[in-house]
Protein backbone atom coordinates (compact mmCIF):
# COMPACT_ATOMS: atom_id res chain seq x y z
CA UNK A 1 0.00 0.00 0.00
CA UNK A 2 2.63 2.49 0.86
CA UNK A 3 4.52 1.88 -2.51
CA UNK A 4 1.44 2.55 -4.34
CA UNK A 5 0.66 5.63 -2.73
CA UNK A 6 4.16 6.66 -3.54
CA UNK A 7 3.77 5.57 -6.89
CA UNK A 8 0.55 7.30 -7.85
CA UNK A 9 1.97 10.56 -6.33
CA UNK A 10 5.43 10.37 -8.52
CA UNK A 11 2.55 9.91 -11.84
CA UNK A 12 0.37 12.94 -10.63
CA UNK A 13 3.21 14.81 -10.20
CA UNK A 14 4.92 13.58 -13.55
CA UNK A 15 1.76 14.22 -15.53
CA UNK A 16 1.02 17.78 -13.95
CA UNK A 17 2.59 20.47 -16.42
CA UNK A 18 0.68 21.01 -18.80
CA UNK A 19 -0.04 24.72 -18.67
CA UNK A 20 0.73 27.03 -21.51
CA UNK A 21 2.62 30.33 -21.00
CA UNK A 22 5.00 32.40 -23.16
CA UNK A 23 8.71 33.61 -23.33
CA UNK A 24 10.74 35.23 -26.16
CA UNK A 25 14.53 34.44 -26.15
CA UNK A 26 16.34 37.28 -26.26
CA UNK A 27 19.21 36.78 -28.38
CA UNK A 28 22.79 38.69 -28.55
CA UNK A 29 23.42 40.79 -31.42
CA UNK A 30 23.63 39.21 -34.90
CA UNK A 31 27.89 38.67 -35.80
CA UNK A 32 28.82 39.27 -39.49
CA UNK A 33 29.44 35.79 -41.50
CA UNK A 34 32.06 34.89 -43.14
CA UNK A 35 31.25 33.38 -46.65
CA UNK A 36 34.59 31.18 -47.26
CA UNK A 37 34.22 27.40 -48.17
CA UNK A 38 36.21 24.57 -47.09
CA UNK A 39 36.90 22.57 -50.54
CA UNK A 40 36.47 18.82 -49.21
CA UNK A 41 32.98 19.94 -47.72
CA UNK A 42 33.85 18.69 -44.50
CA UNK A 43 30.81 18.84 -42.41
CA UNK A 44 32.53 20.41 -38.96
CA UNK A 45 34.72 22.15 -41.31
CA UNK A 46 32.05 24.26 -42.50
CA UNK A 47 30.64 25.25 -39.48
CA UNK A 48 33.81 26.51 -37.53
CA UNK A 49 34.76 28.42 -39.76
CA UNK A 50 31.62 31.12 -38.72
CA UNK A 51 31.97 33.80 -35.88
CA UNK A 52 30.70 31.98 -32.24
CA UNK A 53 31.94 28.47 -33.37
CA UNK A 54 34.31 26.74 -31.87
CA UNK A 55 35.56 22.95 -31.83
CA UNK A 56 33.26 21.29 -29.19
CA UNK A 57 35.05 20.11 -25.89
CA UNK A 58 32.51 17.30 -24.80
CA UNK A 59 34.33 13.72 -24.83
CA UNK A 60 32.94 11.16 -27.93
CA UNK A 61 32.47 8.71 -25.01
CA UNK A 62 30.33 11.46 -22.45
CA UNK A 63 27.74 9.98 -20.73
CA UNK A 64 23.64 10.75 -21.45
CA UNK A 65 22.57 14.10 -19.93
CA UNK A 66 21.66 12.95 -16.71
CA UNK A 67 17.62 13.15 -15.78
CA UNK A 68 15.43 12.61 -13.05
CA UNK A 69 13.73 9.53 -12.34
CA UNK A 70 10.55 10.03 -11.14
CA UNK A 71 10.11 6.08 -9.63
CA UNK A 72 10.06 5.20 -6.21
CA UNK A 73 12.90 3.71 -4.71
CA UNK A 74 12.92 0.03 -3.38
CA UNK A 75 12.28 -0.15 0.13
CA UNK A 76 15.06 0.25 2.15
CA UNK A 77 15.48 -1.66 5.91
CA UNK A 78 16.22 0.70 8.74
CA UNK A 79 20.03 1.01 9.51
CA UNK A 80 19.26 0.82 13.02
CA UNK A 81 15.54 -0.14 15.53
CA UNK A 82 15.45 3.30 16.64
CA UNK A 83 11.85 4.20 17.75
CA UNK A 84 10.02 6.86 16.64
CA UNK A 85 8.50 8.87 19.46
CA UNK A 86 6.08 11.64 18.04
CA UNK A 87 2.48 11.27 17.66
CA UNK A 88 3.26 13.90 14.66
CA UNK A 89 3.63 13.45 11.12
CA UNK A 90 7.09 14.64 9.12
CA UNK A 91 4.50 17.08 7.18
CA UNK A 92 2.57 18.31 10.43
CA UNK A 93 6.50 18.61 11.91
CA UNK A 94 7.37 21.32 8.90
CA UNK A 95 4.55 22.84 8.97
CA UNK A 96 4.11 23.80 13.08
CA UNK A 97 6.92 22.77 14.98
CA UNK A 98 10.43 23.36 13.83
CA UNK A 99 11.58 26.19 15.10
CA UNK A 100 12.39 28.72 13.42
CA UNK A 101 9.67 28.35 10.94
CA UNK A 102 10.25 26.88 7.39
CA UNK A 103 7.67 28.57 5.11
CA UNK A 104 8.93 27.71 1.58
CA UNK A 105 9.40 23.73 2.66
CA UNK A 106 5.52 23.41 3.09
CA UNK A 107 4.54 25.57 0.85
CA UNK A 108 6.63 23.48 -2.01
CA UNK A 109 5.13 20.42 -0.90
CA UNK A 110 1.58 21.49 -1.05
CA UNK A 111 2.47 22.91 -4.56
CA UNK A 112 2.80 18.87 -5.62
CA UNK A 113 0.35 17.83 -3.19
CA UNK A 114 3.23 16.21 -1.37
CA UNK A 115 1.14 16.18 2.42
CA UNK A 116 -0.54 13.02 1.61
CA UNK A 117 2.90 11.38 1.32
CA UNK A 118 4.41 12.79 4.24
CA UNK A 119 1.22 12.39 6.56
CA UNK A 120 0.78 8.83 5.95
CA UNK A 121 1.22 7.12 8.92
CA UNK A 122 2.14 3.60 6.90
CA UNK A 123 5.13 5.93 4.99
CA UNK A 124 8.61 5.31 7.22
CA UNK A 125 11.03 7.70 6.20
CA UNK A 126 13.39 10.20 6.95
CA UNK A 127 13.23 13.85 5.60
CA UNK A 128 15.76 16.28 5.37
CA UNK A 129 14.34 19.53 5.80
CA UNK A 130 15.81 22.82 4.18
CA UNK A 131 15.64 26.22 6.16
CA UNK A 132 14.16 29.48 4.29
CA UNK A 133 17.75 30.86 3.87
CA UNK A 134 18.80 27.86 2.50
CA UNK A 135 16.57 27.59 -0.17
CA UNK A 136 16.58 31.13 -0.49
CA UNK A 137 20.28 31.36 -1.10
CA UNK A 138 20.88 28.90 -3.04
CA UNK A 139 17.73 29.77 -5.84
CA UNK A 140 16.42 32.58 -5.03
CA UNK A 141 12.85 33.67 -4.45
CA UNK A 142 12.01 34.32 -7.89
CA UNK A 143 12.61 30.94 -8.97
CA UNK A 144 11.21 29.44 -6.11
CA UNK A 145 8.03 31.33 -6.66
CA UNK A 146 8.05 29.74 -10.44
CA UNK A 147 8.57 26.34 -8.33
CA UNK A 148 5.09 26.78 -6.64
CA UNK A 149 3.04 26.77 -10.56
CA UNK A 150 1.68 23.57 -11.75
CA UNK A 151 4.08 24.21 -15.23
CA UNK A 152 6.53 23.13 -12.35
CA UNK A 153 5.64 20.87 -10.65
CA UNK A 154 7.93 18.04 -11.98
CA UNK A 155 10.68 20.60 -11.22
CA UNK A 156 9.78 20.76 -7.72
CA UNK A 157 9.07 17.12 -7.54
CA UNK A 158 12.59 16.33 -8.42
CA UNK A 159 13.73 18.82 -5.90
CA UNK A 160 11.83 17.72 -3.14
CA UNK A 161 12.09 13.87 -3.47
CA UNK A 162 16.44 14.43 -3.10
CA UNK A 163 15.48 15.50 0.70
CA UNK A 164 13.25 11.97 1.20
CA UNK A 165 14.96 8.47 2.47
CA UNK A 166 12.52 5.69 2.36
CA UNK A 167 13.84 4.43 5.60
CA UNK A 168 14.57 5.71 9.38
CA UNK A 169 18.19 7.44 10.09
CA UNK A 170 19.06 8.74 13.71
CA UNK A 171 22.41 10.18 13.53
CA UNK A 172 22.67 9.41 17.20
CA UNK A 173 22.77 5.67 16.45
CA UNK A 174 23.00 5.40 12.90
CA UNK A 175 25.30 7.73 11.50
CA UNK A 176 28.49 6.23 12.43
CA UNK A 177 30.51 5.76 8.86
CA UNK A 178 29.96 7.28 5.45
CA UNK A 179 28.07 5.63 3.39
CA UNK A 180 25.54 5.66 0.18
CA UNK A 181 21.70 5.94 0.19
CA UNK A 182 18.81 6.16 -2.61
CA UNK A 183 16.31 9.20 -2.38
CA UNK A 184 13.22 9.28 -4.25
CA UNK A 185 14.80 11.08 -6.91
CA UNK A 186 19.06 9.60 -6.68
CA UNK A 187 21.88 8.54 -4.91
CA UNK A 188 22.82 10.93 -1.26
CA UNK A 189 26.33 10.05 0.59
CA UNK A 190 25.96 10.48 3.95
CA UNK A 191 29.05 11.68 6.04
CA UNK A 192 30.12 11.56 9.42
CA UNK A 193 32.01 14.44 11.86
CA UNK A 194 29.92 16.51 11.07
CA UNK A 195 26.62 14.06 10.20
CA UNK A 196 26.10 16.02 6.53
CA UNK A 197 24.53 14.53 3.66
CA UNK A 198 26.01 15.62 -0.16
CA UNK A 199 28.40 17.78 2.23
CA UNK A 200 25.63 19.53 3.49
CA UNK A 201 25.85 19.77 7.06
CA UNK A 202 22.90 19.16 9.31
CA UNK A 203 22.14 22.14 11.75
CA UNK A 204 19.47 22.55 14.87
CA UNK A 205 17.13 20.91 15.07
CA UNK A 206 18.53 17.31 13.45
CA UNK A 207 16.62 14.81 14.64
CA UNK A 208 13.26 15.57 15.41
CA UNK A 209 11.45 12.30 15.80
CA UNK A 210 7.69 11.74 14.04
CA UNK A 211 5.53 8.97 14.15
CA UNK A 212 6.29 8.24 10.37
CA UNK A 213 9.84 9.04 10.83
CA UNK A 214 12.35 12.06 11.36
CA UNK A 215 13.21 15.11 10.19
CA UNK A 216 16.54 16.52 10.04
CA UNK A 217 17.62 20.60 9.38
CA UNK A 218 19.30 21.61 6.48
CA UNK A 219 21.15 24.99 7.08
CA UNK A 220 23.34 25.70 4.20
CA UNK A 221 21.80 24.68 1.41
CA UNK A 222 18.92 22.62 -0.06
CA UNK A 223 20.02 18.70 -1.71
CA UNK A 224 20.39 20.17 -5.21
CA UNK A 225 19.52 18.17 -8.63
CA UNK A 226 20.68 19.01 -12.25
CA UNK A 227 16.67 20.42 -13.21
CA UNK A 228 17.20 23.42 -10.59
CA UNK A 229 20.83 24.14 -11.09
CA UNK A 230 21.97 24.03 -14.82
CA UNK A 231 19.81 25.39 -17.96
CA UNK A 232 19.32 23.87 -20.90
CA UNK A 233 22.49 25.37 -22.87
CA UNK A 234 24.36 24.31 -20.03
CA UNK A 235 23.29 20.06 -20.47
CA UNK A 236 23.75 20.81 -23.76
CA UNK A 237 27.62 21.37 -23.26
CA UNK A 238 27.59 17.78 -21.01
CA UNK A 239 26.59 15.87 -24.45
CA UNK A 240 28.61 15.37 -26.94
CA UNK A 241 25.43 14.13 -29.46
CA UNK A 242 24.25 17.90 -28.88
CA UNK A 243 27.94 19.44 -30.21
CA UNK A 244 26.70 20.76 -33.87
CA UNK A 245 23.49 22.06 -32.37
CA UNK A 246 25.32 23.79 -29.68
CA UNK A 247 27.53 25.09 -32.30
CA UNK A 248 24.11 26.70 -34.39
CA UNK A 249 22.78 27.67 -31.17
CA UNK A 250 26.23 30.35 -30.51
CA UNK A 251 26.62 30.82 -34.27
CA UNK A 252 22.81 32.52 -34.03
CA UNK A 253 23.44 34.02 -31.22
CA UNK A 254 20.78 32.23 -29.01
CA UNK A 255 22.93 30.75 -26.64
CA UNK A 256 21.85 34.11 -23.67
CA UNK A 257 18.24 32.58 -24.35
CA UNK A 258 18.72 29.15 -23.78
CA UNK A 259 20.58 30.23 -20.41
CA UNK A 260 18.42 32.67 -18.98
CA UNK A 261 14.67 32.79 -20.41
CA UNK A 262 12.50 30.33 -18.72
CA UNK A 263 10.23 28.51 -19.16
CA UNK A 264 11.51 26.87 -22.45
CA UNK A 265 11.06 23.30 -24.39
CA UNK A 266 13.77 22.57 -26.67
CA UNK A 267 13.07 19.81 -28.96
CA UNK A 268 17.08 19.38 -29.56
CA UNK A 269 18.14 17.39 -32.60
CA UNK A 270 21.02 15.47 -32.49
CA UNK A 271 24.62 15.46 -34.78
CA UNK A 272 22.96 13.11 -37.18
CA UNK A 273 19.77 15.01 -37.54
CA UNK A 274 21.43 17.82 -38.53
CA UNK A 275 24.37 15.36 -41.08
CA UNK A 276 20.79 14.55 -42.50
CA UNK A 277 20.20 18.31 -44.12
CA UNK A 278 21.24 18.80 -47.36
CA UNK A 279 24.80 20.45 -47.75
CA UNK A 280 23.51 23.34 -49.86
CA UNK A 281 20.67 23.98 -46.80
CA UNK A 282 23.04 23.62 -44.10
CA UNK A 283 25.35 26.13 -45.85
CA UNK A 284 22.77 28.71 -46.39
CA UNK A 285 21.96 28.17 -42.42
CA UNK A 286 25.38 29.29 -41.32
CA UNK A 287 25.75 32.29 -44.04
CA UNK A 288 22.29 33.94 -43.03
CA UNK A 289 21.91 33.75 -39.44
CA UNK A 290 18.65 35.19 -39.11
CA UNK A 291 17.46 32.47 -41.13
CA UNK A 292 19.21 30.23 -38.70
CA UNK A 293 17.95 31.67 -35.54
CA UNK A 294 14.34 31.30 -37.61
CA UNK A 295 15.06 26.81 -38.10
CA UNK A 296 16.27 27.04 -34.45
CA UNK A 297 13.19 28.63 -32.79
CA UNK A 298 10.89 26.65 -34.43
CA UNK A 299 12.07 23.88 -32.39
CA UNK A 300 11.66 26.03 -28.63
CA UNK A 301 8.26 26.36 -27.50
CA UNK A 302 7.50 28.85 -24.30
CA UNK A 303 6.71 26.58 -22.12
CA UNK A 304 7.69 23.33 -20.06
CA UNK A 305 6.17 20.25 -22.28
CA UNK A 306 6.49 16.79 -20.49
CA UNK A 307 6.10 14.44 -23.09
CA UNK A 308 3.80 11.42 -21.40
CA UNK A 309 0.47 10.39 -22.30
CA UNK A 310 -2.00 11.21 -25.22
CA UNK A 311 -3.07 14.33 -23.20
CA UNK A 312 0.82 15.64 -24.35
CA UNK A 313 -0.26 15.15 -27.70
CA UNK A 314 -1.19 18.63 -29.67
CA UNK A 315 -0.48 21.95 -31.87
CA UNK A 316 1.95 23.78 -30.17
CA UNK A 317 3.22 27.96 -31.34
CA UNK A 318 6.89 27.60 -31.39
CA UNK A 319 8.80 31.53 -30.82
CA UNK A 320 9.52 30.87 -34.39
CA UNK A 321 5.37 32.06 -34.80
CA UNK A 322 4.82 29.15 -36.60
CA UNK A 323 3.04 26.16 -35.40
CA UNK A 324 3.94 22.33 -35.12
CA UNK A 325 2.30 18.59 -33.75
CA UNK A 326 3.05 16.40 -31.82
CA UNK A 327 1.30 13.38 -31.78
CA UNK A 328 1.61 10.29 -30.03
CA UNK A 329 0.79 6.43 -31.22
CA UNK A 330 -1.21 3.47 -29.81
CA UNK A 331 2.21 2.30 -28.77
CA UNK A 332 3.07 5.73 -26.99
CA UNK A 333 5.42 6.58 -29.04
CA UNK A 334 5.61 10.35 -29.97
CA UNK A 335 6.43 12.10 -33.26
CA UNK A 336 6.74 15.71 -33.99
CA UNK A 337 5.44 16.95 -37.34
CA UNK A 338 5.36 13.11 -38.29
CA UNK A 339 8.95 12.28 -37.33
CA UNK A 340 9.41 10.14 -34.99
CA UNK A 341 11.17 11.00 -31.58
CA UNK A 342 14.82 8.79 -30.51
CA UNK A 343 14.47 6.73 -27.38
CA UNK A 344 11.76 7.89 -24.68
CA UNK A 345 14.36 7.25 -22.25
CA UNK A 346 16.00 10.37 -24.19
CA UNK A 347 12.84 12.39 -23.30
CA UNK A 348 11.41 14.83 -20.41
CA UNK A 349 15.61 15.65 -19.43
CA UNK A 350 14.66 18.55 -16.56
CA UNK A 351 16.74 22.08 -16.66
CA UNK A 352 16.46 24.68 -14.55
CA UNK A 353 14.66 27.04 -16.84
CA UNK A 354 12.51 24.19 -19.02
CA UNK A 355 13.14 21.01 -20.61
CA UNK A 356 15.07 18.94 -23.11
CA UNK A 357 13.30 16.70 -25.73
CA UNK A 358 15.64 14.89 -28.10
CA UNK A 359 14.62 13.91 -31.69
CA UNK A 360 16.63 12.91 -34.59
CA UNK A 361 15.03 15.04 -37.26
CA UNK A 362 15.96 18.64 -37.85
CA UNK A 363 12.16 20.89 -37.80
CA UNK A 364 11.66 23.22 -40.97
CA UNK A 365 9.21 25.53 -40.33
CA UNK A 366 6.45 26.18 -42.87
CA UNK A 367 7.44 28.59 -45.71
CA UNK A 368 11.48 27.92 -45.56
CA UNK A 369 13.24 27.31 -49.20
CA UNK A 370 16.96 28.16 -49.95
CA UNK A 371 16.75 30.63 -52.73
CA UNK A 372 17.49 29.38 -56.10
CA UNK A 373 20.32 31.24 -58.20
CA UNK A 374 19.19 33.07 -61.17
CA UNK A 375 20.43 31.26 -64.13
CA UNK A 376 23.82 32.25 -65.68
CA UNK A 377 23.45 33.16 -69.37
CA UNK A 378 26.39 33.16 -71.49
CA UNK A 379 27.62 36.70 -72.18
CA UNK A 380 26.57 38.42 -75.26
CA UNK A 381 27.75 41.64 -77.76
CA UNK A 382 25.74 44.49 -78.66
CA UNK A 383 25.18 43.59 -82.41
CA UNK A 384 27.74 45.60 -84.38
CA UNK A 385 26.57 47.25 -87.84
CA UNK A 386 28.38 45.50 -90.98
CA UNK A 387 30.81 48.43 -92.29
CA UNK A 388 30.47 48.52 -96.28
CA UNK A 389 34.19 47.94 -97.73
CA UNK A 390 35.72 50.71 -99.61
CA UNK A 391 34.89 51.68 -103.10
CA UNK A 392 37.66 51.25 -105.59
CA UNK A 393 36.94 53.90 -108.53
CA UNK A 394 37.10 51.38 -111.21
CA UNK A 395 40.17 51.97 -113.53
CA UNK A 396 39.57 51.34 -117.31
CA UNK A 397 42.02 49.00 -119.08
CA UNK A 398 44.06 51.00 -121.45
CA UNK A 399 43.33 51.11 -125.21
CA UNK A 400 45.51 50.42 -127.80
CA UNK A 401 46.00 53.35 -130.18
CA UNK A 402 44.39 52.57 -133.72
CA UNK A 403 47.09 50.74 -136.31
CA UNK A 404 46.00 50.54 -139.59
CA UNK A 405 46.64 46.95 -141.29
CA UNK A 406 49.23 46.23 -143.18
CA UNK A 407 48.56 46.46 -146.92
CA UNK A 408 49.96 43.35 -148.73
CA UNK A 409 50.33 44.11 -152.28
CA UNK A 410 48.31 42.39 -154.94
Amino acid sequence: EKKALTMKFNLAVFLSCAALSSAHVRSRPIKETVTLHDEDGSFWNRILQYPGASMPTAAPTAAPVPRPSFAPTPAMAPLAPTPIGDDLTTYQIITEKLNPPNVWLPRLVDSIDGAALLNNPDFIHTLFAPTDNAFIATLGEDYLQDLLGSEWSAHTSCLLFNHIVETFIDPTSDWTEAQELTSLNEQLTLGVNPPSVNGVALSDPMDVSAVNGIVHSLGASPLLSDCVTKNIFELSLENADFSTLRQLVLIAGLGDGLTNTRPLTLFAPTNEAFKKLPNEVLDFLLENPMELQAVLKYHTLGQNLLLSNDASAGVYETLEGSTFEVTVDSAGAFSVNGNSMVDPDAQNTLAMNGVIQVIDTVLIPPGFAVPTAAPVLPATSAPVAATPAPVVPATPAPVAPDTPAPVVPA
